[in-house]
């Protein structure tokens, strides 16, 4: 649960950043694991959570295009500009 969408960006950071500490993955992609590119976060807490357990997605990769996207009332979204902080 996230109160906020920066709370839930900063989960998508932190997220990361256990992955580069337990060298389960590497900023050039290598290794095992994967990293968190984007979230999606819902602001209505208790609907979110009774509905689907939680209201911040942490995802794996980015749309290729916009024109794939799919959009959701009251969703929010965001994406992780770089991954440079890490290397």
């Amino acid at each position: 649960m996230a109160y906020t969408i920066e709370a839930c960006i900063g989960a998508c950071d932190n997220y990361n950043q256990q992955q580069v500490w337990s060298e389960r993955q590497y900023p050039d992609g290598t290794g095992e694991g994967m990293w968190c590119y984007s979230v999606t976060w819902f602001p209505d807490m208790s609907e979110q959570y009774e509905s689907a357990g939680g209201n911040c997605w942490l995802k794996n990769d980015t749309l290729a295009s916009l024109s794939d996207a799919r959009t959701v009332d009251g969703a929010v979204s965001a994406i992780l500009l770089t991954d440079a902080v890490y290397s």
